[in-house]
């Protein structure tokens, strides 16, 4: 709980600078903010509480990201996390995490609808052997669509994210315990309010696909406030698991967003 309340100060400090800048635009598009293809950087930091089989503790992870769009229908992302782990009983460690790259394509686009399609690759860079990191190469093909009416959007998300292990078990990763290959579907709303501001709710179901792994799927969700504008999006929400294996206990998440020109 100590690691939750410390993200939501982080927060509520962002929160904070973001009432004048939101303001200033005159048709802030929060909605489409979330699935369109635009160049921008920021940091996201999460907190989170876990109790596994083999530890508990708690961890913070502040993550540096940058998304460049190449041509219109193409942007690259840059994403490298700093870890900050405690275990129950032991020193905390702070470790750089697993670098993360991706490659994102606009498949299809309407007025009304936008389809995109990405690969992310994880690497190797955290220190796994302490629960900090997968291990192994990682890839991650994904597909989403999006739908915008009035005020909204909704919008699903649909992943196999897999290792490239060339043998042996997983390592434990108390930061980020997936299996080695599960299906994860995003299903979620992202709402326009007055001033900026916008609410945005999201279902997120995770499937092992590999033996033992399988029989523990996981359901969390994950409401989130915030304010936007043509410069700059601020987010704080919670991660509250539903059913099934649960991977944290609570996990809060804050974000702010540097849009480029």
């Amino acid at each position: 709980m100590r690691f939750c309340a410390q993200a939501a100060l982080v927060a509520s400090a962002l929160l904070a600078t973001l009432p004048v800048a939101a303001q200033e635009a005159s048709t802030p598009d929060i909605g489409r903010d979330s699935i369109l293809l635009r160049s921008r950087v920021g940091t996201e930091v999460a907190a989170a509480h876990f109790s596994l089989d083999k530890g508990s503790g708690q961890y913070i992870v502040v993550t540096a990201l940058a998304d460049i769009t190449v041509r219109g229908w193409l942007s690259l992302r840059a994403v490298v996390p700093l870890d900050m782990l405690s275990l129950d009983g032991s020193a905390p460690r702070t470790r750089v995490g697993d670098v993360v790259g991706r490659m994102k394509f606009k498949l299809f686009e309407t007025t009304d609808w936008l389809v995109q399609a990405s690969v992310t690759a994880q690497f190797p860079t955290g220190d796994a052997s302490h629960g900090m990191g997968n291990g192994a190469p990682a890839l991650t093909p994904l597909i989403t669509a999006g739908y915008e009416i009035g005020r909204a959007i909704l919008y699903l998300t649909l992943s196999d994210s897999f290792s490239l292990r060339p043998h042996g078990p997983a390592p434990e990763n108390f930061i980020d315990p997936s299996t080695d290959q599960e299906i994860v579907a995003i299903a979620g709303a992202n709402v326009r309010l007055a001033h900026g501001a916008f609410v945005q709710l999201t279902v997120t179901p995770i499937f092992p696909l590999l033996a033992p792994d399988r029989a523990h799927p996981f359901l969390y969700t994950t409401p989130v406030i915030g304010v936007s504008s043509s410069v700059l999006r601020v987010g704080f929400g919670m991660q509250i698991p539903i059913a099934g294996a649960f991977r944290f206990d609570e996990r809060a998440v804050a974000s702010a967003l540097f849009f480029l020109p």
